[in-house]
């Protein structure tokens, strides 16, 4: 018998009224909530009309907010003599957050652990409990010469959920890599009680090392994406963080969501602009190789208007403009330099890769080189839009900076670009990443987002602009951005990157919220096809279903990973893992649909780059530098 068979299913019938009154008594009757109004505020999340039909999630039992690890501990013991079933949430955006029954389990909402307890400035890392978000720690952080690593959900989204729990990317990558990669010790409250503090702590009292003797324990926690709830609760993280050239407090001005960032001298922001897939994917792998970048973003044309303009109907005008609705093969970069000689260096640099990649870069960097840079962007901005529409694009370029003047003072007409200060506080400060996603509909999904080398991502933003525009043409989209979603970037150095596709809707329509279902199995039916890697929406039995026959059957170890910590079932893991998992007939039959849809499925040969494969490329950059073969494979 496999380890994985040995899960027993929690009761699905709502607890019994005694339980409720342990809670209580354990937690006080001011952090126990059984009310329907705020059981449903629960309930409604992001994205909830399309795993469901209808704006809520199966609602909780109960609400419980606990002080400290020790309540968190009572609790999991408790509901697990009652074999009730539990789920922790922090700041908490997505249907992930919620269960597969309705009043068959509670939520444990971590919000009152909240406290950044340590940040060691010699060891550079920083520990935190759940409710501590990306933009308090970086805040902290910053004042002491140092940065973190934000995910792209945003300022907003817990530190300590996306490192233990969930996918991690985020502009800063290229420098401060993943959530999960910076994760060195933790705190769990294991699916059945305990308390394990795993890495350094238990020997040093110290927590700058996730590992002790033996195994790793931070693969077996998450994995790529993370339970999700799925396995325990985690109480405190110790993170990585990086040195910070910048000043201890940003220069910021305004109000939400319309701020005004100065860009710190020595660094750089701004625009490279490219002609095609190939230079794209070539820049791409010569900036990483170039080591300059601290930030580095993809982004379609819709989502950078929605981040740029501080209200939405203010950016379905600036959507208007060609210029900025066209805005196709473009990666915002930001270089993070600690002297000004460094960063004369990082701007030739940059000079010299958009000149080789017939490209150009509309940045804040000055003198000769930075106006040859600017002069370069507009001549490839003319040479792809034309002549015409560039002269169109003037008098919504000139009423938004206009707007910008306006509104953080007419002192700034000679402090740059209102462009790169936008850019710049979005990237860094990523203090408008979910409402750019919002603002052309109300919601958003995403599709696509392998993690694999930049040939094959590049090949993937191909795949997902032919079928996007084939389901535009259909009138399968709510609206006509080009076919282009695409979201993501590099990390560490290049070695790895991801483009993700991102589409709108509205989640008042109901059509449009079945249209997403529709959207996502075809993306994921491609990405099998076309050999792009493991999706990041492939967690869960729904993605596993599809994906781990693929990729080393890898929900067969998730599966004995629950058995093995969790058997009774008590951490509710219905966005992590079943072993009795068998699709829906609704989600076989829209798989089998989008299978059937050859019309929109076929591709063809897409050659991004030279057909150097990763290994190849890796042996041409060590025998460029006079390396030994080092026995690839």
């Amino acid at each position: 018998m496999q380890a994985a068979q040995k899960i027993s299913i929690a009761q699905t019938a709502a607890p019994a009224p005694e339980f409720i009154d342990e809670l209580t008594a354990l937690l006080g009757e001011h952090w126990v909530a059984t009310d329907p109004c705020v059981l449903d505020t629960y309930a409604w999340q992001m994205n909830a009309e399309t795993v469901v039909d209808g704006r809520f999630l199966p609602r909780y039992r109960a609400i419980v907010l606990p002080a400290d690890t020790g309540e968190v501990a009572a609790v999991v013991k408790l509901c697990n003599r009652r074999k009730v079933q539990y789920k922790a949430t922090a700041t908490g955006q997505g249907p992930w957050n919620g269960p597969a029954n309705e009043d068959a389990a509670i939520q444990i909402d971590l919000r009152r652990l909240n406290r950044i307890l340590e940040i060691d400035e010699r060891n550079l890392y920083a520990v935190v409990e759940p409710y501590v978000t990306n933009n308090q720690l970086q805040t902290e952080c910053m004042k002491r010469g140092l940065n973190c690593h934000i995910v792209g959900a945003g300022g907003q989204a817990s530190q300590l959920a996306s490192a233990t729990s969930f996918n991690g990317h985020g502009p800063d990558g290229i420098s401060m890599g993943f959530s999960s990669r910076n994760l060195l010790g933790f705190e769990w409250v294991t699916p059945d009680g305990e308390i394990v503090r795993a890495g350094s702590f238990d020997d040093s009292g110290r927590w700058f090392s996730g590992d002790g003797p033996g195994p790793s324990l931070r693969g077996i926690i998450r994995g790529f994406a993370g339970a999700m709830g799925g396995l325990g609760v985690f109480t405190k993280a110790a993170l990585k963080v990086y040195p910070w050239s910048g000043p201890k407090i940003l220069d910021i001005e305004g109000h939400s969501p319309n701020y005004y960032t100065h860009i710190p001298p020595q660094h750089i922001a701004g625009i490279v602009s490219l002609p095609d897939f190939k230079a794209e994917a070539d820049f791409g792998y010569a900036l990483g190789e170039a080591e300059i970048a601290s930030h580095t973003l993809i982004n379609s044309p819709y989502l950078s208007i929605a981040a740029l303009y501080p209200d939405n109907n203010k950016a379905a005008e600036g959507y208007k403009v060609p210029l900025l609705n066209r805005m196709h093969r473009n990666i915002y970069l930001i270089c993070s330099a600690a002297h000004e000689s460094e960063s004369r260096w990082q701007q030739k640099v940059i000079n010299r890769l958009v000149r080789k990649a017939r490209g150009g870069f509309l940045g804040s960097d000055g003198g000769l080189t930075g106006l040859d840079n600017k002069l370069r962007w507009i001549v490839r901005q003319t040479r792809d839009l034309g002549l015409r529409d560039m002269l169109r694009s003037v008098p919504g370029l000139l009423r938004f900076m206009i707007g910008e003047f306006r509104a953080h003072g007419w002192g700034k007409l000679f402090n740059g670009s209102p462009l790169d200060n936008a850019l710049y506080g979005r990237l860094v400060r990523a203090d408008a990443n979910v409402r750019a996603g919002a603002a052309f509909g109300g919601s958003f999904v995403t599709s696509m987002g392998c993690i694999v080398p930049w040939d094959v991502t590049i090949r993937s933003a191909q795949v997902t602009l032919a079928i996007r525009r084939r389901l535009i043409e259909r009138g399968e989209l709510w609206a006509d951005d080009g076919g282009d979603g695409d979201h993501g970037g590099m990390y560490e150095g290049g070695a790895f990157t991801h483009i993700e596709s991102v589409v709108c809707y509205s989640p008042e329509n109901p059509q449009q919220a079945q249209r997403t279902r529709r959207y996502n199995a075809a993306m994921n039916q491609a990405a099998v096809e076309q050999k792009l890697g493991v999706p990041i929406t492939s967690f869960g039995p729904v993605g596993a279903a599809q994906f781990s026959p693929m990729a080393g059957q890898y929900d067969r170890i998730t599966q004995r990973i629950k058995a093995v910590f969790d058997p009774a079932n008590a951490a509710e893991a219905s966005w992590y893992t079943d072993p009795k998992f068998r699709p829906a007939p609704a989600q076989q039959a829209l798989a089998d649909q989008v299978k059937r849809d050859r019309a929109l499925l076929e591709i063809g040969e897409l050659q991004v780059t030279d057909r150097l494969t990763p290994v190849d490329r890796e042996r041409a950059w060590l025998a460029k530098r006079g390396y030994a073969e080092i026995g690839f494979a």
